[in-house]
Protein backbone atom coordinates (compact mmCIF):
# COMPACT_ATOMS: atom_id res chain seq x y z
CA UNK A 1 0.00 0.00 0.00
CA UNK A 2 1.14 3.43 -0.73
CA UNK A 3 0.83 6.28 1.59
CA UNK A 4 -1.68 8.88 0.48
CA UNK A 5 -1.23 12.41 1.58
CA UNK A 6 -4.62 13.04 3.25
CA UNK A 7 -3.76 16.45 4.50
CA UNK A 8 -4.97 18.17 1.31
CA UNK A 9 -7.36 15.56 -0.03
CA UNK A 10 -11.08 16.35 0.17
CA UNK A 11 -13.15 14.10 2.39
CA UNK A 12 -15.41 11.57 0.78
CA UNK A 13 -18.78 13.01 -0.26
CA UNK A 14 -17.53 16.60 -0.01
CA UNK A 15 -18.34 18.82 -2.98
CA UNK A 16 -16.47 22.11 -2.98
CA UNK A 17 -18.76 25.14 -3.30
CA UNK A 18 -19.11 26.52 -6.77
CA UNK A 19 -17.81 30.01 -7.32
CA UNK A 20 -20.52 32.62 -7.25
CA UNK A 21 -20.83 34.56 -10.37
CA UNK A 22 -20.18 38.30 -10.48
CA UNK A 23 -23.85 38.90 -11.20
CA UNK A 24 -24.91 37.38 -7.88
CA UNK A 25 -22.32 39.43 -5.98
CA UNK A 26 -23.41 42.57 -7.81
CA UNK A 27 -27.06 41.86 -6.93
CA UNK A 28 -26.16 41.45 -3.26
CA UNK A 29 -24.17 44.68 -3.31
CA UNK A 30 -27.05 46.59 -4.94
CA UNK A 31 -29.51 45.19 -2.38
CA UNK A 32 -27.25 46.30 0.49
CA UNK A 33 -26.89 49.79 -1.00
CA UNK A 34 -30.67 50.06 -1.38
CA UNK A 35 -31.17 49.05 2.25
CA UNK A 36 -28.62 51.63 3.36
CA UNK A 37 -30.31 54.34 1.27
CA UNK A 38 -33.70 53.41 2.70
CA UNK A 39 -32.34 53.56 6.24
CA UNK A 40 -30.80 56.96 5.55
CA UNK A 41 -34.08 58.27 4.12
CA UNK A 42 -36.01 56.97 7.14
CA UNK A 43 -33.50 58.63 9.47
CA UNK A 44 -33.95 61.98 7.70
CA UNK A 45 -37.73 61.68 7.92
CA UNK A 46 -37.60 60.94 11.62
CA UNK A 47 -34.84 63.44 12.44
CA UNK A 48 -34.93 66.16 9.76
CA UNK A 49 -31.93 68.48 9.65
CA UNK A 50 -32.48 71.93 11.08
CA UNK A 51 -32.85 74.51 8.36
CA UNK A 52 -32.00 78.02 9.36
CA UNK A 53 -34.67 80.55 8.57
CA UNK A 54 -33.71 83.03 5.93
CA UNK A 55 -32.85 86.35 7.53
CA UNK A 56 -34.98 89.08 6.03
CA UNK A 57 -34.61 92.76 6.64
CA UNK A 58 -37.39 94.70 8.30
CA UNK A 59 -38.97 97.28 6.06
CA UNK A 60 -41.59 99.89 6.68
CA UNK A 61 -43.42 100.22 10.01
CA UNK A 62 -47.13 101.05 9.83
CA UNK A 63 -48.46 102.58 13.04
CA UNK A 64 -52.07 102.30 14.15
CA UNK A 65 -53.97 104.85 16.21
CA UNK A 66 -54.48 103.90 19.88
CA UNK A 67 -57.69 102.06 20.72
CA UNK A 68 -59.48 102.09 24.07
CA UNK A 69 -61.59 99.12 25.15
CA UNK A 70 -62.72 97.28 28.23
CA UNK A 71 -60.79 94.31 29.52
CA UNK A 72 -62.37 91.01 30.40
CA UNK A 73 -62.89 89.09 33.63
CA UNK A 74 -62.21 91.82 36.19
CA UNK A 75 -65.06 94.23 36.27
CA UNK A 76 -65.01 97.54 34.47
CA UNK A 77 -61.36 98.07 33.57
CA UNK A 78 -60.13 99.88 30.47
CA UNK A 79 -57.08 99.39 28.31
CA UNK A 80 -55.61 101.81 25.82
CA UNK A 81 -53.46 99.98 23.29
CA UNK A 82 -51.61 101.14 20.21
CA UNK A 83 -49.72 98.88 17.84
CA UNK A 84 -47.63 98.91 14.70
CA UNK A 85 -47.09 96.33 11.98
CA UNK A 86 -43.49 95.79 10.92
CA UNK A 87 -43.34 94.74 7.27
CA UNK A 88 -40.53 92.88 5.59
CA UNK A 89 -38.51 94.81 3.05
CA UNK A 90 -40.75 95.13 -0.02
CA UNK A 91 -43.97 94.29 1.89
CA UNK A 92 -47.23 95.64 0.46
CA UNK A 93 -48.00 98.77 2.48
CA UNK A 94 -51.24 99.57 0.65
CA UNK A 95 -52.72 96.13 1.33
CA UNK A 96 -52.10 96.53 5.06
CA UNK A 97 -53.51 100.07 5.12
CA UNK A 98 -56.64 99.02 3.22
CA UNK A 99 -57.35 96.18 5.66
CA UNK A 100 -56.21 97.88 8.86
CA UNK A 101 -59.64 97.54 10.57
CA UNK A 102 -59.36 93.75 10.44
CA UNK A 103 -56.32 93.75 12.73
CA UNK A 104 -57.81 96.48 14.93
CA UNK A 105 -60.86 94.27 15.44
CA UNK A 106 -58.60 91.39 16.44
CA UNK A 107 -56.83 93.66 18.94
CA UNK A 108 -60.16 94.59 20.55
CA UNK A 109 -61.20 90.93 20.71
CA UNK A 110 -57.88 89.84 22.27
CA UNK A 111 -57.94 92.57 24.94
CA UNK A 112 -61.58 91.84 25.83
CA UNK A 113 -60.63 88.22 26.56
CA UNK A 114 -57.71 89.14 28.82
CA UNK A 115 -57.74 90.10 32.48
CA UNK A 116 -56.36 93.59 33.21
CA UNK A 117 -53.59 92.25 35.46
CA UNK A 118 -52.58 89.71 32.82
CA UNK A 119 -52.38 92.39 30.11
CA UNK A 120 -50.05 94.43 32.33
CA UNK A 121 -47.76 91.48 32.97
CA UNK A 122 -44.78 90.68 30.78
CA UNK A 123 -46.31 87.33 29.81
CA UNK A 124 -49.65 88.93 28.96
CA UNK A 125 -48.23 91.68 26.77
CA UNK A 126 -45.99 89.13 25.01
CA UNK A 127 -48.99 86.86 24.43
CA UNK A 128 -50.89 89.82 22.97
CA UNK A 129 -47.98 90.57 20.60
CA UNK A 130 -47.74 86.93 19.51
CA UNK A 131 -51.48 86.60 18.90
CA UNK A 132 -51.61 89.83 16.91
CA UNK A 133 -48.56 88.80 14.89
CA UNK A 134 -50.17 85.46 14.03
CA UNK A 135 -53.37 87.22 12.99
CA UNK A 136 -51.48 89.76 10.86
CA UNK A 137 -49.56 86.97 9.13
CA UNK A 138 -52.84 85.18 8.41
CA UNK A 139 -54.31 88.37 6.99
CA UNK A 140 -51.36 89.54 4.89
CA UNK A 141 -49.01 86.56 4.64
CA UNK A 142 -45.74 85.41 6.18
CA UNK A 143 -43.80 87.05 3.35
CA UNK A 144 -45.30 90.50 4.09
CA UNK A 145 -45.47 90.81 7.89
CA UNK A 146 -42.43 90.48 10.12
CA UNK A 147 -44.18 91.11 13.44
CA UNK A 148 -46.61 93.30 15.39
CA UNK A 149 -45.25 95.56 18.12
CA UNK A 150 -47.12 97.34 20.88
CA UNK A 151 -46.37 101.07 20.90
CA UNK A 152 -48.64 101.94 23.83
CA UNK A 153 -50.19 99.82 26.56
CA UNK A 154 -52.06 101.41 29.46
CA UNK A 155 -54.57 99.66 31.73
CA UNK A 156 -56.78 101.49 34.27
Amino acid sequence: MTAVDTQFAPAEGFDPPKRRSRKVLAAILVAMLMLAAGAAAAWLLIFPPEVEAEERDDGEVITFEPLTTTTGHSGLRHARVAMAVVLYEGGDRELVLDQRPLLEDQLLAEVSRMDADHIRSEEGSEQLRRNLTEEAKQLWGDDTVSRVVLTELMVQ
